[in-house]
């Protein structure tokens, strides 16, 4: 963050809006960054309503526009609608070929999800 090469940021993983979570016990609060200076912060993890971006603190007032919105409370569901719209628009896609890349997109997850819970079913036992 502090290198002045390095003038485009994007985030994307699990955090909250005033910060960016590196594992299930370290967060990066974006206060921390106030006095870097970015062209553009492309913040796309789940945000809550509280507390400053990034974008607020590093990117210029006349740049903020061009970064990802993030004044509103993102999920999940959000996020994946978002590349979801991406892909339409680069790719050209209508709109049943979409329906069909995100329903194998949810099978893929579901199929991952239960996998892991068989998993564990399996080696539970083991474990205790």
């Amino acid at each position: 963050m502090y290198s002045d090469i390095v003038k485009n940021i994007y985030l994307l993983g699990h955090g909250r809006r005033h910060g960016f979570k590196l594992n299930d016990f370290e967060m990066i609060n974006y206060c921390e960054y106030k006095d870097c200076s970015k062209n553009f912060v492309y913040q796309l993890h789940c945000n809550d309503k509280y507390g400053c971006s990034l974008i607020d603190y590093v990117v210029p007032k006349f740049n903020k526009k061009k970064c990802l919105n993030n004044y509103e409370v993102t999920t999940e569901f959000k996020i994946n609608k978002l590349f979801l719209q991406k892909i339409k628009k680069i790719k050209k896609i209508n709109f049943y070929d979409l329906i069909i890349c995100y329903s194998l997109y949810i099978f893929l997850i579901l199929s991952f999800i239960i996998w892991i819970f068989l998993l564990y079913l399996l080696f539970y036992p083991i474990l205790l």
